[in-house]
């Protein structure tokens, strides 16, 4: 975990101090910080190392040496040195050097969205006994946020559910595990039950604390829970009809024109190899449907038929089969009814409540 540092120790305790030349020094351009990579290790400007001219802030401590942050204008640059984003300490190395880089990043965003009281609009200052910033005018202080989230193992015998995020919510591309933020009102694992629910659509059982873990990417306190699979198959099924008719209503034109095709391969009403390919065509498009109008990736369930893939395309297919099923009955029906006379009337009848059906299930 990204805290997980030792033989280092960070130090919280805000105990400001003079800078010495060999303390570490956070150069921000914006939400950028500067950082010298060689050989797969991150290295940090020492205080000593440049001639900046703000006075830097204390931040915290890692181990004996202290840790301070400065701002320099957009455009500043350094030779041997590059600004990186955030996301950049993912992967740095050593990781005690990810954690100070991140957990820098959130103080120094803290303190850039707080320098104007929220109440009465006034500037800020920094404190002098305590990590917080006070307003100059009415006296409002206002520490750190720290939102609380839980991150969610949800497992089903020896599987855990991985989701990914939407490219509109996140540039984050890999698998993760269930995640969100704590709402007021709301007990940890009342925000386990619905952000559960509100991603994947499952009930989950057993809900069990495992640890807690910093994470200054959000600003959040991660609160990482397990629990199971509690088995609703029908909830699962009733949100693969209603996403994949929502979704997609491709899917319920696609099923009345196989209907039609399926019935007139059944009653070898003039079929030909133009109305197979096009039943082979129609139900390829009907299963490619499902697969891409899915939500999530199919690593829960028990098997094939029982996921949302599996269910979207078992619905397509039935109810294709169903209602060639009844546009054969339809079609037996005029023809009783009109033996010597035209059908097209009850047969147009048909093929609208065929329609109708259709689009009601």
């Amino acid at each position: 975990m990204i805290q997980d540092i030792a033989p280092h120790k960070y130090h919280v305790e805000y105990t400001p101090c003079t800078p010495t030349s060999e303390d570490i020094l956070f150069i921000f351009r914006g939400s950028d910080i500067l950082v010298h990579e060689e050989n797969g290790r991150t290295w940090f400007p020492a205080v000593g190392g440049f001639d900046i001219k703000s006075r830097p802030v204390f931040l915290f401590r890692i181990d004996d040496t202290n840790i301070f942050m400065t701002d320099v204008d957009e455009g500043v640059c350094f030779e041997g040195w590059n600004f990186v984003k955030p996301e950049y300490f993912r992967t740095a190395a050593p990781h005690w050097k990810a954690f100070a880089g991140i957990t820098a990043v959130q103080l120094h965003r803290w303190y850039a969205e707080n320098k104007f009281c929220s109440r009465c609009g006034a500037k800020t200052k920094r404190g002098t006994r305590e990590r917080c910033v006070i307003c100059t005018e009415c006296g409002k202080t206002v520490y750190p946020r720290i939102s609380p989230c839980v991150i969610v193992a949800l497992t089903n015998g020896d599987r855990i559910m991985l989701t990914k995020y939407n490219k509109s919510h996140s540039p984050y591309r890999r698998y993760s595990l269930i995640a969100g933020y704590n709402e007021v009102g709301e007990t940890l694992e009342d925000t386990v039950r619905r952000e559960v629910m509100e991603e994947v659509g499952l009930r989950v059982k057993n809900i069990r604390y495992y640890k807690s873990q910093p994470w200054g990417f959000s600003g959040g306190i991660l609160a990482g829970f397990f629990c199971e699979f509690l088995g609703a198959r029908l909830r699962i099924w009733s949100y693969a009809v209603l996403g994949l008719v929502l979704a997609n209503p491709l899917i319920q034109i696609s099923t009345i024109l196989e209907t039609l095709l399926l019935g007139a391969i059944l009653l070898r009403d003039r079929v030909s190899f133009k109305k197979i390919a096009a039943f082979v065509v129609l139900s390829v498009a009907i299963i490619s449907v499902a697969f891409s109008h899915t939500g999530m990736e199919p690593l829960l369930e028990d098997s094939f038929l029982t996921t949302h893939i599996g269910w979207g395309i078992a619905l397509a297919l039935l109810t294709g089969l169903g209602h060639a099923l009844f546009y054969l009955i339809m079609r037996k029906i005029s023809k009783k009814e009109s033996v010597n006379a035209d059908s097209a009337v009850p047969l147009s009848l048909s093929l609208f409540l065929i329609c109708l059906v259709g689009a009601v299930t």
